[in-house]
């Protein structure tokens, strides 16, 4: 099959609530404007296209070099400047980010002093608050970086709200953290410093962190727009969290980054990190959310890939990219609404260029009415070689957590177990014929599930 006819084979056959449609079709159904998308496959960038306007009610047609903004895809781009220092040595990912900052440091709770490293910073594991920005309109004043930390803009300041270390908290705040982090290492303006590091060497021409979009660029831009179609005001909103949520980019550009983390893995000569360091970059760090350094984990074996998906104000995106075999793909709309569509297309582009267990197959939960107990007793792996452990006691089970004594589970629901003594609740998973999985759930704010692979 062509190029050609692989392109016309996805935009035809986007499925959506059970129905078949074509691509441009379901945007002018959903009010989506303009979309964007472009493919890895063998390890290159294998096509691009884009779709629709970029701003409703006015001419101007989408193009592969339509910049849009990027929301949380932000996050990866600017993890990978600082694993470039840290590659460079001139940073290290276990010490104290105070020991660098010079403009602002993580402030003291309560007479206490939190220790946070940069390897917590990039895996979310920091403990540190603020999830997201909503950003400024363009007419509004736009507050400084060591502002937005100390929560004289539209958020509430960034400090340390849980034990740093202990587990994935997703936190927008710890981006703009890092962000200052590189300003004070390098003194130099991030945007800067993001292309001398990044976008420049991986040929991401077209991206910028820039904020607020040079007036020459303007013209590249798509405009956001609100779900029902209505251009957001002033076309896009201005981020100052740059780390977090202000990259400027296209799908092209963004595949060329998922090239790169590939190449780096396979240890290519000329990557731009070490294999040792990108290897670090696609490992879990948490025990409650499979996270590496700036992306998201899924999958596993021949269908490990890393992850994320991004959100400003009138725009959505999504990126993927298989650790080892050379597949990938970027999606991006220019509207609220654009989730649905961007999710169906990537299943569309899986099934065309057979992505290995794409989308994810929801594991089927294993009914307490139904199982012998002895189904789930057994050793569950974690992270960092540590490990949960399941017993039968009588017509119950127990679980022993590391240094811990073990709780007794008590059936509750179909598949769910919990526990007396603690907010927390044990649910069954079965792959096949064999319980493989067990998710924890513990009832706290910021708090990630933790998911335990039964040992072979």
């Amino acid at each position: 099959m062509s190029v050609e006819e692989k392109i016309d084979a996805i935009v035809s056959d986007v499925r959506l609530d059970g129905r078949v449609s074509s691509l441009l079709e379901l945007m002018e159904r959903l009010r989506v404007p303009g979309m964007s998308a472009a493919v890895v496959a063998d390890g290159r960038l294998e096509w691009a296209q884009g779709w629709g306007l970029r701003e409703a009610g006015r001419p101007d047609r989408v193009a592969v070099e339509t910049l849009f903004q990027a929301g949380s895809i932000s996050k990866p781009v600017a993890a990978l400047c600082a694993l470039k220092l840290v590659a460079d040595e001139q940073l290290d990912l276990e010490a104290d980010v105070n020991d660098v900052l010079t403009s602002w440091n993580v402030p003291a709770s309560g007479g206490w002093q939190p220790r946070v490293t940069l390897r917590q910073l990039l895996s979310h594991t920091a403990g540190l608050t603020v999830h997201g920005f909503p950003g400024y309109a363009r007419d509004e004043r736009t507050p400084t970086l060591v502002e937005v930390l100390d929560g004289n803009g539209n958020t509430p300041p960034v400090l340390v709200s849980t034990m740093p270390g202990l587990q994935f908290s997703y936190s927008g705040g710890g981006y703009c953290v890092l962000q200052q982090l590189l300003i004070d290492l390098t003194g130099m303006p991030f945007p800067q410093l993001a292309r001398e590091l990044v976008l420049e060497p991986l040929g991401m021409q077209d991206s910028t962190y820039e904020q607020p979009l040079p007036e020459q660029r303007w013209a590249q831009a798509a405009s956001g727009h609100r779900t029902g179609g209505k251009p957001v005001a002033g076309g896009w909103h201005v981020y100052p969290e740059m780390a977090a949520a202000g990259l400027w980019t296209t799908p092209s550009d963004l595949a060329r980054f998922v090239i790169a983390i590939q190449r780096a893995r396979s240890g290519a000569a000329d990557a731009i990190l070490p294999q040792g360091l990108a290897t670090e970059m696609l490992r879990s760090q948490a025990l409650n959310k499979a996270i590496g350094l700036g992306v998201f984990i899924e999958g596993r074996g021949n269908a490990l890939r890393f992850t994320h998906s991004g959100d400003d104000q009138g725009f959505i995106a999504e990126l993927v990219g298989y650790v080892d075999n050379g597949l990938g793909a970027v999606v991006m709309a220019s509207s609220d609404r654009g989730w649905m569509l961007i999710q169906s297309l990537l299943e569309a582009i899986g099934r065309v260029f057979e992505w290995p267990e794409y989308p994810p197959v929801e594991p089927e939960v294993v009914d307490v009415a139904e199982v012998d107990l002895e189904a789930c007793v057994g050793v569950y792996e974690l992270p960092k070689g540590r490990s949960l452990t399941v017993e039968r006691r009588s017509d119950r089970l127990a679980l022993t957590a590391p240094g811990q004594a073990a709780v007794e589970l008590c059936p509750a629901s179909a598949g769910e177990w919990f526990v007396p003594a603690l907010k927390m609740t044990v649910t069954f998973v079965r792959e096949g014929a064999s319980v493989r999985l067990a998710v924890i759930h513990q009832d706290a704010d910021y708090v990630e599930d933790i998911a335990a692979q039964r040992a072979e």
